[in-house]
């Protein structure tokens, strides 16, 4: 590469040490968020096993709203489904 000053063999392997901790640095980070991602996940659809469940014990769709904490399309929509797409 002309203009560019001869690198030293540390200089190199400094490089290379900065590349590798940059990728570990990097994979560790979409390890984390993978995970962040996974949880939510897994906590949407808790809640939407819970609010299928919910008119089982007795709780209107106003109960459910509120002791759920979802909104009026979380809590129709999986109780819809659950019902083969027939209104409740």
């Amino acid at each position: 590469m002309k203009g560019l000053p001869d690198m030293k063999k540390e200089e190199k392997i400094n490089m290379c040490q900065a590349m590798e901790e940059w990728y570990a640095d990097a994979v560790k980070e979409g390890v984390q968020e993978g995970r962040k991602e996974g949880r939510a996940v897994g906590r949407r659809k808790r809640k939407t096993e819970i609010i299928i469940k919910m008119p089982d014990v007795g709780l209107v769709p106003d109960e459910s709203k509120r002791f759920s904490g979802g909104t009026d399309d979380e809590i129709g929509r999986p109780r819809m489904e659950a019902a083969g797409g027939k209104a409740l």
